[in-house]
């Protein structure tokens, strides 16, 4: 019996980055993605979506957060007053893993606010993306999480 990809916590994909302004680290910013680490065509597929969105989740806090937090920094240092050095994160949970489906719960952060967060499902035969309404049958299922 063929056995279908599946997910273990111990596999995953951890991208860190820090960013400097004036030789002071002012954002670090950190992807957890899930990984199979298997060896078909599905599973590295699979891999690839999660590390490519980790890349360009970290390169969008370069972009969009490290300006932010480089202000902030400079404009504690002018007054002299505490400053704290700002921390993302794109993390996920498994919500839902049967025999037929994966469903994963994503969140990012910025401090201790969450900014966004969402739901992507996986068909575990094919490795495909399961529409909105099948993800919400296999979080139904009862042998899920």
């Amino acid at each position: 019996m063929k056995e279908w990809p599946h997910l273990t916590p111990t596999e995953d994909l951890v991208r860190e980055r820090t960013w400097q302004w004036e030789g002071i680290t002012v954002l670090t910013a950190r992807a957890v993605m899930p990984r199979t680490a298997g060896q078909s065509r599905r599973e590295k597929r699979f891999d690839r979506y999660y590390e490519r969105l980790a890349e360009v989740y970290l390169a969008r806090c370069g972009q969009k957060i490290f300006p932010r937090a480089a202000e902030s920094c400079r404009e504690a240092m002018a007054r002299s007053g505490p400053w704290r050095m700002t921390e993302a994160a794109l993390t996920y949970r498994t919500e839902a893993q049967t025999a037929d489906a994966l469903v994963l719960a994503f969140e990012t952060r910025e401090g201790g606010e969450v900014l966004r967060q969402w739901e992507e499902g996986w068909e575990r035969r094919t490795f495909l993306p399961l529409f909105k309404s099948e993800r919400r049958a296999a979080l139904a299922a009862p042998d899920g999480k």
